[in-house]
């Protein structure tokens, strides 16, 4: 399966994905010339267009005069281009002694030489086709030694190799071979295997006379979406006690052995939903890769634990992309390389996975055959579960959090008892209501009580975050000489103060935020830590202002500064406290027993002064306004 390694992204030049990464080792299986045609010209076009050096190791049924004329057609200036060296078109039979025995160091050396000397020739790197048609099974465990070099070779270099295979003749055994030693396998226009139920016309094809390098019409992702379903077909009667006792159960794991709430949940979509295999994809970044890593699976599936997807061009990167549940059926037909998988899955919901407000992955479940169809229930329950475990997790994961970081803040010494008093107390509610609800679940809540409960935990895990934020950012603020930032260019705030008000207003539904921008000029600032420090001073003032009256939040720039207002109405801040409002704490209103560990506003004081601005606040009988300041320097 997928696991590649690398760094940055070139164009494909292919209609599938719009780019590959540097490092991708991609299999190809074709049937024709035509279909050898249609992913290799467009291939090498975009590599020679964004100055890489290109190989390309022909064999039939396209050799080397025909590979060079079909190229031809779309780059014009191909001969110059040759004779210069910027690409090599050449037969196998002068690149491969198919009467010996692979020398497969000897190969992958050669080819890691041809990336050096591409780099200090000024190209970007290099792009290399063999056509692999020609592997005899006497070879073919040779070859696999040699492909596996490859692979493994590449990662972290400007290379991107593909290989293209003949299906005729495929066997079974040599496909998985392929399947394993390539990051991702693009397939002939017929699916490597039919699909239970393939869409209409999604194996048609348009192709010109004998000898024509037009390409087969290709099936769209669009063509294997097939949401609509679920809500047409009859839905199954809900089995409320069944979920009820499934919930209680996530929040019992969680609390007791959170590593294996993930597993818990697929095992719990699995069988509430009678589905044949289900599992929890979640998106990965290391080293430059962007995967999905199946982090639990049950069911069929159970055997692929940990197996990789690619987030570019997967089921599961088109749930992110749409930020949506999409009922997939016959997606081997579109995601061919996902053939292998052993039952075929003839249907698949998936629904996205959150953590703090962001998807991260899916949660999914698969039918095998047409005996089990997924309707409006099933997604019901499958998002029902998720969004659960999602803020459930979220909830103590934080408190975990905090715990180690309250530990770290032990050692200073100083500051130990006054830690452990602030969170004991500031912990208590939030966590006491997530307990709490979890008890009513576990007693079997009516299902019109189901949703209350959810909110309830939703904002307490809203409020833990919120103290563990806060206090991280004291630890790094103290410890590291203040908060760091990255500053970005802006043309406008607008969309980054919406989003916070929205989150806000999911832990306060019933306050009202008015908001109003005036961007008359660029700003340059780490968007995030404005975004963080808005989201501190409007949570005070929804915290602190009275209830019955709007909090404002407005913004504006031009020339000369960078100026946000948040107010509200209410008590005014005592001058006592006014005085030492921005010290690590302190809180920020009127009434000194509130909730809080009295960091937020000197955290935003922090990212006020990290951004050379200042914070200020006025404080009356009608209102009270925190103003944070940014002007331009004179340079700029």
């Amino acid at each position: 399966m997928y696991h590649s390694q690398f760094h940055g992204q070139a164009p494909s030049g292919l209609q599938a994905f719009s780019t590959l990464a540097w490092g991708s080792h991609v299999g190809q299986v074709y049937r024709s010339a035509e279909d050898l045609c249609e992913v290799l010209v467009p291939y090498f076009r975009a590599g020679l267009e964004n100055n890489e050096r290109c190989l390309w190791v022909t064999d039939a049924p396209l050799e080397a005069d025909a590979a060079r004329a079909a190229l031809r057609q779309v780059v014009t200036d191909l001969d110059e281009r040759e004779a210069r060296g910027e690409i090599v078109i050449q037969d196998g039979s002068a690149f491969y002694d198919r009467e010996k025995s692979l020398e497969a160091a000897a190969l992958v050396d050669g080819l890691l030489q041809m990336e050096k000397d591409a780099l200090a020739a000024g190209y970007k790197g290099v792009r290399t086709n063999g056509n692999c048609g020609w592997v005899a099974e006497a070879h073919w465990d040779d070859f696999c030694d040699y492909e596996t070099r490859v692979h493994e070779a590449i990662h972290d270099r400007k290379l991107i190799c593909m290989c293209s295979f003949s299906h005729d003749g495929f066997s079974r055994g040599r496909l998985s071979d392929i399947v394993e030693r390539h990051d991702l396998v693009l397939h002939a226009k017929k699916p490597l295997r039919e699909s239970l139920n393939a869409p209409a016309g999604a194996n048609g094809s348009a192709r010109g006379g004998e000898g024509s390098a037009v390409p087969n019409a290709s099936p769209a992702v669009d063509d294997v979406i097939a949401t609509e379903l679920l809500s047409s077909r009859p839905s199954r009667p809900a089995n409320y006690k069944a979920e009820n006792e499934a919930l209680a159960s996530l929040i019992k794991a969680i609390n007791e052995a959170p590593d294996t709430i993930l597993q818990l949940l697929a095992n719990t979509a699995l069988s509430l939903c009678d589905a044949g295999s289900a599992g929890i994809s979640i998106a990965e970044t290391g080293a430059g890769q962007d995967i999905f890593r199946w982090r639990a699976t049950a069911g069929r599936y159970h055997k692929y634990l940990h197996a990789t997807m690619p987030r570019h061009f997967s089921p599961c990167g088109e749930v992110l992309n749409r930020d949506e549940a999409i009922l997939m059926r016959g997606m081997v037909n579109y995601y061919g390389y996902v053939a292998p998988l052993d039952p075929p899955p003839h249907e698949v919901l998936l629904v996205p996975f959150y953590d703090a407000g962001q998807a991260v992955g899916t949660v999914w479940v698969v039918a095998h055959d047409d005996n089990r169809q997924f309707d409006a229930e099933d997604l019901r329950i499958v998002t029902s579960l998720t969004n659960f475990a999602s803020v459930t997790m979220q909830a103590f994961a934080r408190t975990r959090e905090l715990e180690r970081a309250n530990a770290a803040a032990s050692a200073a010494g100083e500051m130990r008892e006054e830690f452990i008093a602030v969170l004991g107390h500031d912990l208590r509610n939030p966590l006491g209501a997530i307990v709490n609800g979890a008890k009513m679940l576990e007693r079997g809540a009516p299902p019109e009580r189901i949703a209350p409960l959810g909110q309830i935990i939703g904002r307490s895990a809203y409020r833990i975050g919120e103290l563990v934020d806060n206090l991280l950012d004291f630890a790094r603020g103290r410890l590291g000489g203040g908060i760091g930032i990255e500053v970005q260019d802006h043309e406008t705030l607008g969309p980054v103060l919406d989003h916070v008000v929205e989150e806000l207003q999911g832990a306060y539904p019933t306050r009202i935020v008015e908001s109003r921008y005036a961007f008359g000029a660029p700003v340059s600032v780490d968007a995030n830590r404005i975004a963080q420090m808005v989201s501190n001073l409007v949570g005070n003032a929804l915290t602190h202002g009275n209830p019955d009256t709007p909090v404002t939040l407005s913004a504006h720039s031009t020339d000369e500064a960078l100026i946000i207002s948040v107010g509200n109405r209410g008590k005014p801040i005592p001058p006592a406290v006014m005085e030492r409002l921005f010290r690590p704490f302190e809180r920020g209103g009127p009434d000194a027993n509130r909730e809080g560990l009295g960091l937020g506003l000197y955290i935003c004081s922090e990212i006020a002064k990290a951004h050379g601005g200042e914070l200020t606040v006025a404080s009356t009988d009608d209102k009270t306004v925190f103003q944070f300041t940014m002007r331009r320097s004179s340079d700029a």
